[in-house]
């Protein structure tokens, strides 16, 4: 089972790898994904090969020959946080879909569920 959620129709844009350009270090990604690869590594010119790259298939390689940050693992969930925040910040018509979805009934019941669940399991370790 894939981890992944993926959103489509109206709400395609959700996605991190939608195409939404995002400038990053002076640097234009063509999404919140091909940022996050290239955020993995410092190498400055692997970032402007990864922007450039004409899949996420080959940004991915570009990655694996690179060297990734050593706090990598420190770091990644804020990094998508931020990359995800700039996503919106610079383009309106997405932030207003993903504000739409605050009143859909299905997802205020999720996000309710998860917190409980997060919460339970916190209680159990």
């Amino acid at each position: 089972m894939s981890d992944k959620i993926q959103f489509t129709g109206r709400y395609e844009g959700l996605n991190n790898s939608y195409i939404s350009p995002i400038l990053v270090e002076g640097i234009t990604f063509p999404s919140v994904t091909y940022a996050f690869k290239a955020a993995q590594t410092s190498d400055r010119t692997a970032k402007i090969a990864i922007s450039k790259a004409p899949t996420l298939t080959s940004a991915e390689k570009i990655v694996k020959t690179t060297f990734v940050r050593p706090n990598w693992d420190e770091v990644k969930h804020a990094t998508l946080h931020q990359l995800v925040k700039l996503k919106f910040e610079s383009h309106k018509d997405l932030a207003d879909i993903l504000l739409s979805t605050e009143n859909k009934p299905l997802g205020k019941v999720l996000t309710k569920v998860r917190s409980e669940l997060l919460r339970e399991r916190s209680k159990i370790s």
